[in-house]
């Protein structure tokens, strides 16, 4: 064990990104490494004990744009380890590079890989980080190799998702994919990740917003304009849920906490605003449309929207739900998806996780020298064990009762430890 190059994978969000870090996992226990995943960041002083006690000489996590990031991979680089950036969102509007890569911030001295999904993201943060350039490696991205064909066994069939949520089965799916995730103005005005650009950041959370606003009244009308079809929300991980389990009717269905690859087999059509689900959809060649029915904010719109048909009104979308329900999406539309999955996802071949193991293997040894020191209160140690003695949830609960804006359900739902084997 002592001998291991040990590695400790940080998940934030179970839903979207467990898979692909077990799967990561898995190919490295197969190597020898000595792996555990720990999560969440809602818990950030259990990540900081965790760390302490694991010791590990490799940190992977999958961005050092927000503060709780920043100063963790600003921690492990302190303790003498490695941190790879390994990115979860793979693709996004270039409108908001300014978030996703602020130039008034520094990277560099925070990352020592940065293991990229394609050329795209190379090219972006070339040109807006001081990261240096032979700290960047385009690998792929394991979570998209999980649409791979050899790893599709483990998604569920239609037949499997249908009965899985009472879905018909003798009726067409349209799938309608939001990704209408808020926030708040003080965090925006206080996050390191926004600085000097707050005035933006909140004309994006504006657009979200009324786009939401505007998706919920429209849903209602497609479930009526469609009673032939089954019409199945699946909410963003991170978005608010309640509004949708609100809306009633005999052929609609909600299924929040179901990851995409269970739901891909059962898709006939999909319905999205800026989601990176659309760039999944089309490497298992389903068809997608795209609804933004507020021009004033089409700037804000992902390059990918020239790669499906766009729909600004109701009108339009209803046409177009019956049009692509029963044909094919244009030709030029596929030749467009094609060159975009190959800018931003370099080869899906499946072998992202090959290539990302082999860098480690070749180029990291373990370090004997490693100094992690405590980054966490006595009171932790306090808290841990009130928890050993009443559990996960009421010690959480505890908590919520002492810091109001503290993620209960967050924590609970996305608590995560699997320690090295």
């Amino acid at each position: 064990m002592k001998n291991k190059l040990s590695v400790v994978l940080i998940c934030d969000h179970i839903q979207r990104e467990l898979a692909s870090l077990k799967m990561l996992r898995e190919q490295m226990l197969s190597e020898n490494l000595s792996v555990s995943i720990i999560g969440s960041l809602a818990e950030v002083k259990r990540m900081y004990y965790q760390l302490y006690r694991l010791k590990p000489d490799i940190v992977f996590i999958s961005q050092i744009q927000e503060k709780i990031t920043r100063d963790m991979a600003r921690y492990v680089k302190d303790c003498g380890a490695i941190v790879c950036v390994l990115p979860a969102e793979l693709s996004y509007s270039r409108a908001n590079l300014f978030w996703l890569y602020n130039q008034r911030l520094t990277y560099n001295e925070l990352v020592d890989y940065y293991f990229l999904p394609g050329e795209q993201f190379l090219n972006d943060i070339l040109e807006f980080t001081d990261i240096d350039r032979r700290k960047m490696v385009v690998v792929g991205s394991p979570k998209m190799d999980l649409l791979i064909s050899k790893y599709k066994k483990s998604f569920l069939s239609r037949e499997e998702f249908c009965t899985k949520y009472k879905i018909p089965l003798g009726k067409k799916n349209i799938f309608i994919y939001t990704t209408f995730a808020a926030s708040t103005i003080d965090y925006i005005k206080k996050e390191a990740a926004f600085k000097g650009n707050v005035k933006a950041t909140l004309r994006i959370y504006r657009c979200i917003s009324e786009t939401k606003k505007i998706f919920l009244k429209d849903i209602n009308r497609i479930c009526i304009d469609n009673p032939e079809c089954n019409i199945i929300i699946k909410p963003h991980p991170l978005e608010d849920t309640s509004e949708y389990l609100k809306i009633k009717h005999s052929n609609y269905y909600v299924v929040q906490n179901e990851l995409f690859n269970n739901t891909v087999s059962s898709i006939d059509l999909a319905i999205h605003w800026n989601s990176t689900v659309a760039t999944e959809c089309w490497i298992q060649r389903k068809k997608t449309i795209q609804y933004a029915p507020i021009s004033k904010y089409s700037d804000l719109l992902s390059e990918f929207n020239q790669c499906n048909p766009v729909f600004e009104n109701y009108k339009e979308l209803d046409c177009g739900i019956k049009k692509y329900l029963g044909c094919n999406i244009d030709a030029k539309y596929l030749r467009s998806q094609k060159d975009y999955l190959k800018l931003w996802y370099y080869r899906l071949d499946g072998k992202a996780m090959n290539r990302i193991l082999n860098i480690l293997v070749k180029n990291i040894k373990p370090n004997k020298s490693k100094h992690y020191f405590k980054n966490y209160p006595f009171s932790f140690k306090v808290y841990s064990y009130v928890e050993s003695l009443l559990g996960l949830s009421i010690a959480r609960w505890l908590v919520k009762l002492v810091k109001r804006d503290f993620q209960r359900q967050y924590a609970l739902e996305n608590y995560i430890l699997e320690e090295a084997k």
